[in-house]
């Protein structure tokens, strides 16, 4: 696509972006010392988390209103996958390193890699993964219903 047949930028989807950025930063921010804390405190915590944890579909929702319009070729998802794959093999890595590190030898690193998340945040990474592989499936299931299918 050209400069000049590019779609115009969504600032609602930016937005929505930031937010859920900010918000996953709240989730990761208020669980620091969970169980130390009084009762008070305790549910305050727990609401802040509690409204954060829209973050993540907020992502996989922004991801399917970018994508689902979009023709996509093998050429586009496997750059997609490459622009996941070597940021999740990387900080797994560093994870196994660090573990190593701590005295948690691990054993057999691939097999624990492609196996699933080495730490448990980066299971988005591997959901993503998922998602842009079905994509073709999901653009044609978009494509080929009514409307208010897909609004549903």
């Amino acid at each position: 696509m050209t400069p000049s047949s590019a779609p115009p930028r969504d600032h609602a989807l930016d937005t929505m972006r930031v937010v859920a950025t900010l918000l996953v930063i709240v989730i990761h921010v208020s669980a620091k010392g969970f169980g130390l804390m009084g009762e008070r405190n305790w549910w305050a915590v727990n609401a802040w988390e509690s409204v954060a944890r829209v973050a993540v579909p907020l992502f996989f929702m922004i991801s399917g209103a970018l994508l689902l319009t979009r023709a996509p070729t093998v050429t586009a998802i496997g750059r997609r996958e490459w622009r996941i794959l070597l940021p999740l093999v990387a900080w797994s890595l560093l994870y196994l390193l660090w573990f190593r590190h701590t005295g948690q030898r691990q054993d057999d690193w691939l097999a624990l890699i492609v196996n699933g998340p080495v730490a448990g945040h980066l299971w988005y990474l591997y959901a993503l993964a998922g998602v842009y592989v079905f994509l073709p499936v999901l653009v044609a299931f978009h494509q080929h219903v009514a409307p208010r299918t897909q609004l549903f």
